[in-house]
């Protein structure tokens, strides 16, 4: 779970998951690293990662989050990996196979988090906002809670549409955003905060900074260690908005994870 680090370097998983395989995954996680504890730190971060949207999707909220056909949602695109026995197949039919479900969950990936966005839009929109998208999803470290360190950490490489950012050339000065907190409490509160590009060792992540430690004042007992959270972005007024929503808190994770 969670530690003292960012985990600012990126594993990509794709890469090794053909949607079917759990063996061709801890292969690649063996690959990336032969530290035993930074393997089960990957490895549980995929398989959790799976398991919250699974959750998220066929929860509470899953008729808000979806549009459109009823029988569609996120969970048809993101699956907990080794759930499924791999079938027996020619070489050939497996590259085709492994192509076809890397299209296949592009394209849902694609319109579930334009779902996504859509609620989003509905909770905090206005007219003239524009540019909805989904960012992140993220698990609370606790150097995200030190106030000492007065940042929240996504890394680079695990966010959505990153070319945006990158676009928008944010150096470690940084660029002024409107940020929304969202489901952390009965009220929804905005404040100015600093997006920054924070490089560490060879990886870099964006930051929240500023008046992160008021968030953190604020919502003390509402935002801990291992809680999951989401960010989205849109345009108001030629201004960059973030959203930081709360989706699940520790306590429902590490039940999740004990089943």
């Amino acid at each position: 779970m969670a530690g003292d680090s960012d985990h600012d370097e990126y594993f990509d998983f794709e890469e090794y998951d053909d949607g079917e395989s759990f063996d061709r995954m801890i292969e690649g996680i063996g690959e990336r690293t032969s530290d035993e504890n930074e393997r089960t730190s990957l490895l549980t971060s995929r398989v959790l990662e799976g398991f919250v949207w699974s959750n998220i999707m066929t929860g509470s909220e899953r008729r808000e989050y979806m549009t459109g056909d009823k029988n569609y949602g996120y969970h048809q695109s993101v699956k907990p990996p080794g759930f499924s026995k791999p079938n027996k197949k020619r070489a050939g039919d497996v590259l085709m196979d492994r192509r076809n479900s890397a299209d296949d969950r592009q394209e849902a990936e694609t319109r579930s988090f334009s779902n996504l966005s859509d609620y989003i839009r509905a909770r905090v929109g206005k007219e003239g906002d524009s540019d909805f998208k989904f960012r992140i999803m993220k698990q609370i470290f606790e150097t995200d809670l030190k106030k000492h360190n007065d940042r929240f950490s996504m890394p680079s490489n695990q966010i959505k549409y990153r070319e945006d950012f990158e676009a928008m050339n944010i150096k470690k000065a940084g660029k002024e955003v409107i940020v929304i907190e969202l489901d952390l409490g009965v009220d929804v509160h905005q404040r100015t905060m600093m997006l920054r590009r924070w490089e560490i060792n060879n990886s870099f992540s964006y930051v929240l900074t500023s008046s992160w430690i008021d968030v953190l004042s604020r919502n003390e007992g509402r935002l801990n260690a291992n809680d999951i959270v989401q960010v989205y972005s849109f345009n108001r007024d030629n201004q960059l908005h973030l959203v930081f929503k709360k989706v699940m808190d520790a306590a429902t994770v590490k039940k999740m994870m004990d089943i």
